[in-house]
């Protein structure tokens, strides 16, 4: 397992794609800081989502480059999640992690869209002396079940509530509600 400021990966760094990131940072310490150094390796045993059965209404998820294995194994745990949180790169970090583009598509391809940033982390590019640091990294995304596709109400009631609760967005909750009385009134 690869280690990145005290973090444990599955999966290998990719040193490669590491030195070109760091070839754009201000400083030799802030390059430093990035270079994830392998501290120890040593076999793990894996359980996939699907193995516990769990009913899941939300996911968030932070593993560290291996967001796409985990989901790849959770077939049946998602099919009735109504959102997922996670962390995804614009560089991957490790080998084998998906970037943000194949990461949306494969979110896309189990029925989610995405819905929100809730940050993003990025760096001053190399020789700038302005304070902002504008080359994006990694950041924090919420999807949300495709609002195209159909719900249960159960669904549309979890999403609400977690549009209300945890995104703080009005405007999901107030979709969600309005789906919710079509549907009373319909039945």
């Amino acid at each position: 397992a690869d280690t990145l400021k005290n973090k444990v990966s599955t999966l290998e760094t990719d040193i490669a794609s590491k030195e070109a990131e760091l070839k754009t940072l201000k400083d030799e310490k802030e390059a430093a800081e990035l270079v994830a150094k392998t501290a120890k390796e040593e076999s793990v045993k894996t359980i996939r989502l699907d193995d516990f059965s769990l009913h899941c209404d939300f996911l968030r998820m932070d593993v560290q480059g291996s967001e796409a294995m985990v989901i790849d194994h959770a077939h049946e745990t998602l099919k009735n999640a109504v959102a997922i949180q996670l962390e995804m790169s614009w560089v991957p970090v490790y080998k084998g992690q998906l970037n943000i583009g194949e990461m949306d598509l494969k979110l896309r391809s189990f029925g989610f869209m995405p819905h929100k940033c809730v940050g993003v982390r990025s760096r001053a590019i190399a020789n700038q002396s302005s304070p902002q640091e504008s080359q994006l990294l990694e950041g924090d995304f919420t999807y949300i079940r495709d609002l195209r596709s159909e719900m249960s109400a159960e669904q549309l009631y979890h999403l609400g509530q977690l549009a209300w609760y945890v995104f703080q967005s009005g405007d999901l909750n107030a979709h969600c509600a309005e789906r919710l009385q079509q549907m009373r009134k319909a039945a």
